[in-house]
């Protein structure tokens, strides 16, 4: 599971020195700068009704082309994700994996976009659980206040966090839904970005104002009065599509390496703690693209022998330290020399980690793994079998030879 970033940019699709500029195309305005934004430039607004709010500002034609500063933000983006879907030219989606050092996470890639950004730009940056949701808090943000939402300012910045992610980072329990359906049926038509003007307006001349009146209305009327498209905007919110470029290369290797300062080494007693450094660091690579490994091979230089390399071979696909801890101690084992130089990890052989979500039952006010439902037919298979041919059908592992001993002894 992935939570997603949707960013929207301002002022970036010129590379200009002056403070008052907009970018048009057809006669229509795209983009501007700041300061010209705060005298009144809003996006859609026409030229002419540009030009005659603000006569000297600088005007300049639209290019489909990636600005320098856009190719920035996504290449640092890229440092904490490997999911990055481009939108357009000033807007683009980004997924992260779902831990508890996310928020501080999105924080941390707003501050570094802001450091990339001069001050006639800037971004505003939605957090939630869905791309659908990501986007609606930016897109509502952008014409009034999203309740029981998040708002993190960086200078003239801004992180929206959604209502659900906001309350978990408060401290307060996230397994309820009702926070989240209660800011989504609350907003407003006039920012639903996937419809277009007309139908807003034909929707907001029938009374309906909120996306949640949408959901209210029976699909075949809606199919009936705007076709058959406006009713899969009801489903947008309620999953986490992928980001559409798919998922990325997947790297065939991930290495960490330490090296002991020049004229120094590590003696064996301090190798643990070396190692588990480089393991953590190992294992954070694979969460972040959600891979594990079937291969790690440990590498070590001693001033006496020089380089050696050892390999070890998995079963199945480990991911997560404490599966990888045990055989990286057995690898360490095999080091016989006082002291190293050099030590570097790698994992090989990587794949894709699936999740898979856990069935339950509840039985006498308890939830309990699915796995016991199993358990109780096979129960009621051998009490019915046995109630014919009592003590014939015994669940269990078979006694070995010891055992039937110990019982021999015990019946004497």
């Amino acid at each position: 599971m992935r939570y997603t970033l949707f960013a929207q940019c301002e002022g970036v699709l010129a590379q200009s020195s002056e403070h008052f500029w907009a970018v048009v195309q057809n006669g229509t305005v795209l983009d501007a700068s700041v300061s010209a934004r705060n005298q009144g430039i809003r996006e859609g607004m026409t030229e002419k009704a540009a030009r005659a709010l603000a006569p000297s500002m600088d005007f300049h034609p639209f290019s489909p082309q990636l600005t320098t500063v856009m190719e920035t933000l996504h290449n640092i983006v890229k440092t904490y994700t490997p999911w990055l879907e481009v939108v357009d030219c000033r807007r683009f989606y980004a997924q992260i994996p779902v831990t508890e050092g996310a928020p501080r996470e999105v924080r941390q890639i707003l501050s570094d976009c802001h450091s990339a950004l001069s001050d006639e730009q800037r971004i505003c940056i939605g957090f939630a659980e869905s791309k659908g949701a990501a986007r609606a808090l930016v897109e509502w943000h952008r014409i009034g206040r999203v309740p029981e939402m998040g708002v993190f300012a960086f200078k003239q910045q801004r992180l929206i966090v959604s209502p659900r992610i906001w309350r978990k980072g408060q401290g307060f329990s996230s397994t309820s839904t009702t926070t989240t359906d209660r800011w989504l049926h609350q907003f407003p038509m006039t920012a639903m970005w996937v419809l277009p003007k007309s139908v807003r307006y034909d929707l907001l001349a029938l009374g309906v104002k909120t996306f949640g009146q949408l959901q209210s209305i029976p699909d075949e009327n809606l199919k009936v009065h705007f076709g058959k498209e406006i009713w899969q905007v009801k489903e947008m919110f309620q999953s986490n599509a992928p980001i559409a470029t798919g998922s990325p290369p997947v790297p065939e290797t991930f290495s960490a390496t330490w090296t002991a300062p020049a004229g120094e080494a590590a003696t064996i007693a301090v190798l643990p703690q070396i190692a588990e450094g480089l393991m953590n660091k190992l294992c954070r690579s694979m969460f972040q693209w959600g891979l594990g490994t079937k291969r790690m091979e440990t590498r070590w230089e001693t001033e006496d022998k020089g380089v050696q390399v050892s390999s070890r071979v998995f079963g199945k696909v480990l991911s997560n330290r404490e599966a990888l801890a045990p055989p990286l101690l057995l690898e360490l084992a095999k080091i016989r020399e006082e002291s190293i130089c050099l030590l570097e990890i790698s994992v090989r052989e990587l794949c894709s980690v699936k999740g898979q979500q856990l069935q339950f039952t509840v039985k006498n006010n308890r939830v309990l793994p699915i796995q016991y439902q199993s358990a109780e037919r096979l129960h009621d298979v051998l009490l019915h079998v046995n109630r014919k041919f009592p003590n014939k059908l015994k669940l269990g592992m078979k006694a070995g030879f010891r055992e039937l001993r110990l019982e021999a002894m015990d019946a004497q």
